[in-house]
C-alpha cells in the first residue's frame, strides 16, 4: 500500500473523553473530492432539467437553476466545517440539507465525521474506535480484503457496538453488494443505538435498512421500515422525503405530497430533488401544482416583506446610519443582499430571503438602527446647544455695547428738544426736565434688551430635522412589532425553522 494511504490511516487515537480534533488534511481532501463530485453531478442535472423548461415554464426553470447554485454553496459550507473538525449533528442537518439524499455513500461519510460520532468512537474500550477507522480506511483505499478481515475479527468480540454494525452493513451494501447480509447488520444496529442521540442513530440504521428493501424493489417493506423510523425520529427531513418518494413509487400521491410538504418545510431544495427523482415521475403533475401553490404563497409574503426592507433601507440611507458602527454596516449589507432574491418567481429564492432576515436576529438589527437614530438625535441636540451658547454669548456682548450707546443716543436728543416737549405737555411735574431724558434713555435700553435678550431660538430647520428623526425612530419601533407579528402569523405556518427570538409558546 502507498505511503500516502498509510499516512492517512496512521491517525493516532485520541484519549478517552478527549474533545474531537480537526480531521487529517488528507482525509478532508478525500471527503471534499467525493462531495464536490456529487455536487457537480447534481448541479449539472438541475441545469439540464432547467434548460428543458426554459421560457415555457419559468417557475420550474427558475427553481432548478436556483437549486444548481445553492448546491455549490452548501457543499462549500460543509467542506469548511469538516476541515475544522466541528461538524455537529445539527450542523450536518443544516448545512448538508439535501446533499446526501441520493448518495448513501456521501451521507455515511458525513455522518462519520460528526463530532458526536467521533466521540462515540473515542470512548469505545480497547481502542475499538481507532481499529474500526483503520479497517474502514483500508477498504476505502482499495485494500478491501485486508480491511474486511479486520472487521470480521472485531465483530466476533463486539457484536453490539453500533459503529461496527453500521460499518459492516455499509461494506456489505456498497462493497460486497450483498443486500441480505447488509440488512442483518442494519437491523441489529437499529436495535443497539448509542446512548447519545439514540433516536437519530436508530432512524439512520432503519433508513439504510429501508434502502436495502428498496434495492430489492420491496417498496412496501421499505416504506414500513421508514414509517417505523419516523416514529423514533420525527424531525428528520431526509427521512420524510424518503417516505414521500416511496409513497410516490407506490402511486399514492396524497400521502406522497403530505410527506413531501413536511420535508419542504425544513429545506426547500427538496423540491428540485423531486423534479429530477425518477420516483416522482408518476405524480409529476401533483408536484408541479404544489410548486405553483408554494410560489403563490411566498410571492405574497415576500412582497409584503420587501416593502418593509425598502422602508428600512430608506431610513438607513436618509440618515447615513450605516456609518454609525461596523456591526450595523455589516447587517445592512446583508439585508441589501436579500433584495435581489425577491421577485425572481422562485419559491426557494423567496423563502431564502425571508428566512435569512428572520433567522438573523432581526430585532437586533432594528434596535441597532434605533440606537443609531438616537445617537444622531443626541449629536444634533449637542450642536443646537453649542449654537445656542454661542448666540447667547454674542448677544451678551451686543447688550454690553449697545445698551449704554442707545441710552446716550436717545437721552441726548430728548435733552436738546425738551423745551418744545415741555411746552406742549398739558401737565408738568416737578423735576420733569431731568426725568424726561432718563425715561427716554431707559426706554431705549429696554428695547435693546428686548431685542438682544432672552434665550437663543432653535432654527426651524433644526426642529424639522429633530422631528423627522423622532418619527423615524418610532417607525422602527412599530416595524419591529409588525415584523414580529408577520413572522408569527404568516411565515411560521409554512416553515419549521424557529428564530431564537421567538418564544416556544408562540410556535
Amino acid at each position: 500500500m502507498g505511503d500516502q494511504v498509510e499516512d492517512v490511516m496512521a491517525e493516532k487515537p485520541q484519549p478517552k473523553n478527549a474533545a474531537p480534533k480537526g480531521l487529517d488534511p488528507k482525509l478532508v481532501k478525500l471527503i471534499s473530492g467525493i462531495l464536490n463530485k456529487f455536487v457537480t453531478k447534481m448541479s449539472a442535472a438541475f441545469r439540464d432539467e432547467a434548460e428543458k423548461f426554459g421560457i415555457e415554464d419559468v417557475e420550474i426553470a427558475n427553481e432548478l437553476q436556483h437549486a444548481s447554485q445553492a448546491f455549490s454553496n452548501q457543499a462549500a459550507d460543509a467542506i469548511e466545517m469538516i476541515s475544522l473538525g466541528e461538524l455537529t449533528l445539527a450542523d450536518m442537518r443544516r448545512v448538508s440539507g439535501t446533499l446526501y439524499l441520493t448518495n448513501l455513500s456521501l451521507r455515511w461519510i458525513l455522518e462519520q465525521q460528526t463530532t458526536t460520532y467521533q466521540t462515540i468512537l473515542n470512548e469505545a474500550p480497547d481502542n475499538l474506535g481507532a481499529k474500526i477507522q483503520r479497517a474502514r480506511l483500508l477498504i476505502d483505499s482499495g485494500a478491501v480484503d485486508e480491511g474486511f478481515r479486520e472487521l470480521l475479527t472485531l465483530i466476533e468480540s463486539h457484536r453490539e457496538f453500533y459503529p461496527l454494525l453500521m460499518t459492516m452493513g455499509f461494506v456489505y451494501l456498497k462493497v460486497k453488494k450483498n443486500l441480505a447480509y447488509a440488512m442483518r447488520y442494519f437491523e441489529k444496529a437499529a436495535k443497539n443505538p448509542p446512548r447519545v442521540e439514540r433516536s437519530h442513530y436508530r432512524s439512520l440504521a432503519l433508513h439504510f435498512l429501508a434502502t436495502c428493501h428498496e434495492g430489492q424493489k420491496r417498496y412496501k417493506n421499505a416504506l414500513n421500515t421508514l414509517l417505523l423510523a419516523e416514529k423514533k425520529h420525527l424531525d428528520d427531513s431526509s427521512l420524510q422525503y424518503s417516505i414521500s418518494r416511496l409513497y410516490a413509487f407506490l402511486n399514492e400521491p396524497g400521502s406522497a405530497i403530505i410527506y413531501f410538504e413536511k420535508a419542504m418545510r425544513v429545506h426547500p431544495t427538496f423540491y428540485s430533488m423531486a423534479l429530477v427523482d425518477e420516483a416522482y415521475h408518476g405524480i409529476r403533475e401533483d408536484l408541479e401544482m404544489k410548486l405553483r401553490e408554494f410560489n403563490g404563497i411566498f410571492q405574497e409574503l415576500t412582497a409584503e416583506f420587501g416593502e418593509d426592507i425598502s422602508t428600512l433601507m430608506h431610513i438607513v440611507e436618509a440618515y447615513d446610519l450605516q456609518s454609525t458602527s461596523p456591526s450595523l454596516r455589516r447587517e445592512i449589507e446583508r439585508m441589501t443582499a436579500l433584495l435581489p432574491l425577491i421577485g425572481k418567481k422562485c419559491f426557494t429564492a423567496y423563502r431564502t430571503a425571508l428566512l435569512r432576515f428572520f433567522m438573523g436576529l432581526y430585532p437586533e438589527i432594528l434596535q441597532d438602527l434605533q440606537a443609531a437614530i438616537m445617537l444622531k438625535q443626541k449629536e444634533m441636540l449637542r450642536e443646537i446647544r453649542l449654537k445656542r451658547i454661542a448666540v447667547l454669548k454674542r448677544r451678551r456682548r451686543l447688550r454690553t455695547l449697545f445698551a449704554p450707546l442707545a441710552a446716550l443716543l436717545s437721552a441726548g436728543p430728548i435733552y436738546l428738544f425738551q423745551d418744545p416737549l415741555l411746552a406742549a405737555s398739558p401737565v408738568l411735574f416737578p423735576l420733569i426736565e431731568f426725568l424726561l431724558p432718563l425715561l427716554g434713555g431707559g426706554l431705549a435700553v429696554w428695547i435693546v434688551l428686548a431685542l438682544l435678550g432672552g434665550k437663543a431660538a432653535t432654527s426651524a430647520h433644526d426642529m424639522v430635522q429633530l422631528k423627522t428623526l423622532e418619527t423615524a425612530r418610532r417607525n422602527l419601533e412599530e416595524m419591529e412589532k409588525k415584523l414580529g407579528l408577520f413572522w408569527k402569523n404568516q411565515v411560521a405556518h409554512h416553515v419549521d425553522e424557529v428564530p431564537v427570538w421567538v418564544d416556544d409558546s408562540v410556535q
